[in-house]
């Protein structure tokens, strides 16, 4: 180029062609900007975990089986209930195989379900990981040594490979009892045949400290500062922390849901005239929070599993932690 007699010069290049990213049929699914969105009213472009790149590597395997620890599931929702997608349902409040929902707010879990794993199927929303398999367990709504040991040996026990959990205590300060750490642990070390079960628990909807101190209060989320758990946090569809989101060094990631003006989270709801709104689906400010955020993540880790089944939950953490924007 420097040369005058050389009119004009430059590299040859061979780059590879980039076909178009796969994007689903869900008629739901350009509502769901946690997924994937451009900017527009309430959003601002890449405030998403960018679905579509993902799901052209994978779209998740029925081999791997994401857990939502939960309320009731409603397992014959038409984005729950597709061949082989149930895997080892419990209720451990009625003691029973059967997860779905018994008391009249018992709505949380089918919208956690649908964030993680709904299906996909050309109708309704999709979740992160629509080709995984899904074990729904409804928990008693009580917190013992005892519960939380059912709970997690039946995970373990029944081939859970990420547990997914959006709920804590009802207490500002609990502390993990020994029984309750072991438990837990076990999972984490060894389930999926001693490669561990990825464990994710909500950071919590408060506003503060997961362990610390706010204007002279102290404040412990036990679940979410065990040292074998991914604590989930919230960011909003402005890509900022959402304002009621719980912080702190413990924290292991953020995840998209509502918040601080942002757009609300569209998910799974109990059909017909139970659940947050008329109709099969949720738009409004009953569901979000750390809540909705927890299952998105299990429902990457689903994703991170189907393409290698051999990672360590260890591994597994530590690719969500170098990943992340």
């Amino acid at each position: 180029r420097q040369h005058r007699s050389v009119k004009l010069a430059e590299p040859d290049f061979s780059m590879r062609v980039a076909l178009a990213a796969y994007r689903p049929t869900d008629t739901l699914f350009p509502s769901q900007w946690h997924l994937e969105n451009n900017g527009g009213i309430g959003l601002t472009a890449g405030a998403d975990v960018k679905a579509p790149d993902a799901w052209e590597i994978t779209r998740g395997d029925r081999s791997i089986v994401v857990c939502i620890m939960d309320d009731g599931v409603q397992t014959d929702h038409p984005d729950l209930s597709s061949p082989g997608k149930l895997v080892a349902p419990y209720d451990f409040g009625e003691d029973d195989l059967d997860p779905r929902p018994v008391l009249s707010d018992d709505n949380h879990g089918t919208a956690c379900a649908g964030v993680a794993v709904a299906d996909e199927n050309g109708s309704g929303v999709v979740g992160l990981a629509p080709g995984c398999a899904m074990m729904p367990i409804r928990t008693s709504g009580m917190i013992s040594d005892s519960s939380i040991e059912a709970l997690f040996n039946h995970a373990r026990t029944k081939g859970a490979d990420v547990i997914s959990c959006s709920w804590g205590v009802a207490s500002e300060f609990f502390t993990l009892s020994t029984r309750m750490k072991r438990a837990i642990s076990r999972a984490a070390s060894e389930g999926r045949d001693g490669h561990g079960c990825v464990i994710l628990f909500a950071a919590g909807n408060e506003d503060v400290p997961v362990n610390g101190e706010k204007e002279g209060k102290n404040y412990r989320s036990g679940f979410a500062i065990h040292p074998y758990v991914v604590a989930v946090s919230a960011s909003n569809s402005h890509d900022k922390r959402s304002h009621y989101s719980n912080y702190g060094p413990e924290i292991w990631i953020s995840a998209p849901s509502s918040g601080s003006g942002g757009r609300r989270i569209v998910t799974t709801d109990r059909s017909g005239s139970s659940g947050y709104q008329q109709g099969d689906y949720t738009t409004s400010n009953g569901f979000g929070g750390t809540s909705s955020s927890t299952p998105l993540v299990a429902g990457l880790c689903g994703l991170i599993l189907s393409v290698n089944p051999d990672l360590t939950a260890v591994e597994v953490k530590e690719i969500l932690k170098e990943s992340t924007d």
